[in-house]
């Protein structure tokens, strides 16, 4: 029996949801960026997903007993506004609980949004991601395909990977890599 289980979340997970991100994103962050820039950088990144109406199409928690661990999903609504491609889906925040990694979690919630996008006849998964968890989307089968930088309200520059994941190739090949979790 998994130590771990995996449901999609519902309405009134939201705030504790959005605990989680703030949490987990302060600690992954802290030994990458200094202090100010993660003050800056997270609250916006929370508040983005909380003005969002839905979670998406798949968003899914992880839990150890009762405690969130981990999160992800996927919508067809990118971070930027850019039109909706119906072939397109968007990665949507991504995390796992620092005590929680090397366990399996990001692989299992992105099993999960590979086969429900699969299922909307989603053709390629994107996503932006901070230069630290590229790595980990790469280590689940995610190409590198360009690079932004995310302005924050300073005037300081966040550094983002572009990322795309062609759902064509099997979510089973991806799971037989070597990952870790972002």
């Amino acid at each position: 029996m998994s130590a771990y289980s995996i449901a999609a979340a519902k309405p009134g997970d939201v705030k504790t949801i959005l605990a989680f991100l703030k949490d987990a994103y302060s600690a992954w962050y802290e030994s990458q960026y200094p202090r100010e820039f993660i003050e800056e950088f997270v609250p916006p990144l929370v508040l983005h997903n909380a003005m969002t109406d839905s979670l998406g199409p798949s968003f899914n928690v992880v839990r150890s007993r009762d405690d969130i661990v981990g999160c992800g999903g996927w919508s067809f609504e990118d971070s930027l506004a850019t039109p909706i491609d119906a072939r397109v889906g968007h990665i949507r925040f991504f995390a796992t609980s620092p005590e929680h990694t090397r366990r399996g979690i990001a692989r299992m919630i992105f099993e999960k949004v590979v086969e429900e996008a699969e299922r909307h006849a989603v053709s390629t998964l994107k996503c932006l991601a901070t230069l630290p968890a590229s790595r980990s989307y790469q280590a689940l089968g995610f190409r590198r395909v360009g690079a932004m930088n995310f302005r924050l309200g300073s005037g300081a520059a966040f550094p983002l990977a572009r990322m795309e994941f062609a759902c064509a190739q099997s979510c089973r090949r991806a799971a037989n890599g070597q990952g870790i979790d972002p």
